[in-house]
Parts: C-alpha cells; structure tokens; sequence
C-alpha cells in the first residue's frame, strides 16, 4: 500500500486520527493531504452541528 492509499483509506472510514505533513517532492501526496485535511474539518462541522441539533431537540417539549 502507498503513501496516498494510506491517507485515502482513513479518509473513507472517517478516521481523524492521522497527523499528516505536506509533502513538497510529490504534488498528487500533497493534494492528498489537503483533501484529508478538508475531510476532517468537514467532518468536525457535521458533527458540531449534529451536537447543537439534538442539544435543541432536547431541549424542546414535543
């Protein structure tokens, strides 16, 4: 397995565990790493918003 199936899988299973460093030499790595980067501040506004939304639900007597 290389270096950006490495970075790609986690990025499928929403696994944000990674620290990654931009790698200058290889353009398609460095890309990788953007978009793993992006994926994960997605993926942190998605849940933030998913905590704000049943924090308001509960909050409501329906």
């Amino acid at each position: 397995m290389n270096d950006v199936e490495k970075i790609i899988s986690p990025i499928k299973n929403k696994d944000f565990s990674l620290y990654l460093v931009m790698d200058s030499k290889n353009d398609l790595k460095a890309n990788v790493v953007k978009l793993y980067y992006q994926s994960q501040e997605e993926h942190k506004n998605l849940y933030s918003y998913k905590n704000l939304y049943e924090s308001i639900l509960n909050k409501m007597e329906i």
